[in-house]
Order: C-alpha cells, then sequence, then structure tokens
C-alpha cells in the first residue's frame, strides 16, 4: 500500500525548532506580498535578471515573497522559524518525520535555479545576514531537521569520492570525509560523510545543544549550529563535486577550480576563485594569474548573471557563482 501526496503549491507553513507550526500557513491566493516581491526584483537587479536566475517574475502567490513579509509584519514569528515548507510537504512530514520537498513545487517558491535544479545561490546572496531566506529542503531529497540528524550507523567516517565546499563563520573550506573544520586548533566538528546532497557532521568534543552528536547540512542550506558549551557555528554548504583533495585529508587527481563569489566594487565586476585549496582574491577583466592549474586569464565577468568566463591554455570555460570543476 502506497500513499501519493498532491496540493497546491507556494503556499508557505512556518517551523520553529521543535517542528511546530508557528502561525497559520500563508497559502498561494493570498496577495499580500507586493511590497515584498517588489523588494526581490530590485534586489535581483530588475525582472529580466530574476527572470535568469529563477525562470520566474516575482509574483505575490509565490513562496519566497511570503518568507519576507514575515520578516517586515511578523518579526518574533520570523525569529522562531527555522524551516518552511509547502502545505504538501508538511503534510509528508506529518506521515513520514521528513523534510523534503520536489523541483517541481521547488519551482514555485521563487528561490530554485530552475536549470541546475538547485537553490539559486546568486538570488539568495543579494540578502543579507540580517535578512535571509530561511532554509527550504533540499528539492528531491530527504533532510532531517536541521541540528537533528542521524549518525553514520559506525560513528565513523564514510569514505567517498565527493568533496564539498563550505562556508564556517564566514571561511571557505573544501572537505571531504574525516576532514575537521574550523581549521588548526579550532576545530569543533568532523566530517563524516559527503553525498550528492548533503554533508553529515560530528561534534568532536561534546554535543550540540539538544543532545545530539551529528547534524546534516543540504546542499545550498545555511544553518546555525549550537554546541552544549553555548558556542554557536555558522555552516553553509556551497557545493559539492569530484574529490580533488580535501582541506586536511588530501587525496584524488586533477585540479578543483572554483568562483567563490563575483562582486562589484566602484562600478567594476571583481571575481574571486579558488583553485586546490588557494583563494585568489578579487580579480577583474584582464587579470592573469598563475595558479598550481597553471595560468588563469579573466576574460569576462557578468555580476548580474554570477558568471565568469576564463581562459586556461587553449580552454575557454564559462563559471557559476558556487560552481567547482574537476580538470
Amino acid at each position: 500500500m502506497a500513499i501519493g501526496l498532491s496540493g497546491q503549491m507556494h503556499g508557505s507553513v512556518f517551523l520553529d525548532k521543535a517542528g511546530k507550526v508557528i502561525r497559520p500557513a500563508i497559502l498561494w491566493n493570498d496577495q499580500r506580498t507586493a511590497k515584498e516581491c517588489e523588494e526581490i526584483e530590485s534586489r535581483a537587479g530588475g525582472r529580466a535578471k530574476l527572470i535568469q536566475m529563477v525562470a520566474n517574475p516575482a509574483l505575490t502567490g509565490f513562496t519566497a515573497p511570503k518568507v519576507l513579509w514575515l520578516r517586515n509584519n511578523e518579526p518574533k514569528n520570523f525569529a522562531k522559524t527555522v524551516k518552511v515548507l509547502l502545505p504538501k510537504d508538511e503534510i509528508r512530514r506529518r506521515l513520514t518525520g521528513e523534510f523534503a520537498t520536489e523541483v517541481s513545487d521547488a519551482s514555485g517558491t521563487l528561490l530554485l535555479d530552475v536549470v541546475h535544479r538547485r537553490w539559486s545561490q546568486p538570488l539568495l546572496d543579494k540578502f543579507t545576514s540580517k535578512d535571509p531566506f530561511i532554509p527550504f529542503p533540499t528539492p528531491g531529497a530527504s533532510t532531517a531537521p536541521t541540528g537533528s540528524p542521524t549518525a553514520t550507523p559506525t560513528g565513523k567516517p564514510v569514505p567517498s569520492d565527493l568533496a564539498a565546499k563550505i562556508r564556517v563563520d564566514g571561511t571557505n573550506y573544501t572537505v571531504t570525509s574525516g576532514d575537521k573544520v574550523p581549521g588548526g586548533s579550532a576545530a569543533a566538528f568532523r566530517v563524516m560523510g559527503v553525498t550528492s546532497g548533503d554533508v553529515t557532521f560530528a561534534v568532536l568534543d561534546g554535543k550540540l545543544e539538544n543532545g545530539d552528536k551529528s547534524f546534516s547540512v543540504n546542499l545550498g542550506e545555511q544553518v546555525t549550529v549550537t554546541l552544549d558549551s553555548g558556542v554557536s557555528y555558522e555552516i553553509r554548504v556551497l557545493s559539492i563535486g569530484a574529490r580533488s583533495g580535501g582541506g586536511g585529508s588530501g587525496g584524488g587527481k586533477g585540479h578543483s577550480i572554483s568562483v567563490l563569489s563575483i562582486n562589484t566594487q566602484n562600478g567594476t565586476a571583481t571575481a574571486t576563485f579558488e583553485v586546490d585549496g588557494k583563494t585568489f582574491a578579487d580579480k577583474r577583466v584582464g587579470d592573469v594569474f598563475s595558479t598550481s592549474w597553471g595560468e588563469i586569464e579573466v576574460l569576462a565577468i557578468d555580476a548580474a548573471a554570477q558568471t565568469v568566463t576564463i581562459r586556461h591554455g587553449d580552454q575557454t570555460l564559462k563559471l557559476y557563482a558556487g560552481q567547482v570543476i574537476i580538470k
């Protein structure tokens, strides 16, 4: 026997850290978010740029404007919110205990990069730490509630051919199973496993404030984890790709090249790269810099589309912000 679910797109169910519903859901036909739609289009650089990012204009029925409406009008409820689910996904959670969605519904949140079937990092980066979008479950994958994952059965790192680029309290790391973060003596977590959809961490000393010893962070998600000592860390999984040596464990073949960020400084677009774990900051069009992969020339930077075109030898490559390639 099986149960299938279908339902309205776009609606928002706001959940607290205990998984309890904070307020009545705001459904697809609620039109209160005109102001928030204008904010999203403005931050994206206009309607056309937003459509490039998520294949949709900002409409009042979509989910993302409702999250911003909660921030603007019910700040106490917004402060309590740690997850947002679409209505049918909340029914699924109640039946199975899993946080999950899929790409067709995710496309109606106004946050999905429809072409690449992942959350749109270029759009999310338009919002500061003071007004973030609450993490949604990863499209097409089941997820554990933030701070309440399941540890690996053996309690040992699970070998993987994948590496993840993560950010811990503002510092970027490329990690594989077994690596520790943050770096050096400040390490608080060990990477227990990297899959195509998430990274699992174990607490090295002590436990989380809820008593758990491990947690998972989904690709594209940012979470705040707090230890029983009261120390908190912000952890974000930026990208996951083929392994070519982690932050501490090494291994693998080839070179890892990624674009960490694309920004505009005084009207000039700049890009920050990472090649084999080394950062090359604030490169402009025309810059040539030497890396372990060889010389890279920056041919073009499109800050609105969040892309960089580079030349390496006789190759010309276009990279998206957050993308990792292995050469």
